[in-house]
């Protein structure tokens, strides 16, 4: 969302309009020096040798800053992340098990939707549990769920 850097919209180096439209919606966002990072983009098939050490960089830094799960704008980061997640885990040994949603998503469970209607079943890395226990919370807590 800060490409091309001249745009105004956002500080290039420190975005913050993503923080903030996940904080309005209750999250607790996880400060963390990747945000701006590629995600490999389209390499990650032409490439992979290129493309997926960029990919393994975000998920490796999303797990140790003890993440939930990776916000997105970007259609080739949702899927870069949540499509070659497992592949890169088995390569690596490790298990990062971090659903990725496009922050629509997140709109739309924030406004009540039916996971389905969001599409939140057919994500590669299963989804719907962390989704789910949000709505558990929003229910115990008095909101509505």
């Amino acid at each position: 969302m800060v490409r091309p850097v001249d745009t105004g919209f956002d500080d290039p180096e420190n975005p913050i309009s993503m923080d903030e439209i996940m904080t309005a919606l209750g999250a607790e966002v996880v400060p963390w020096g990747f945000k701006t990072e590629c995600c490999g983009a389209s390499l990650t098939a032409c490439r992979p040798e290129v493309g997926f050490p960029m990919t393994e960089k975000i998920l490796d830094a999303a797990k140790k800053s003890g993440a939930d799960c990776i916000v997105t704008a970007c259609p080739m980061c949702m899927a870069n992340l949540d499509m070659r997640q497992e592949q890169i885990g088995k390569e690596k040994n490790v298990h990062y098990d971090l659903p990725v949603y496009y922050f629509t998503e997140l709109l739309g469970v924030a406004l009540n939707m039916e996971n389905k209607d969001l599409g939140i079943p057919r994500h590669f890395v299963p989804a719907e549990a962390l989704v789910n226990k949000i709505g558990q919370q929003k229910s115990t807590e008095g909101g509505e769920a």
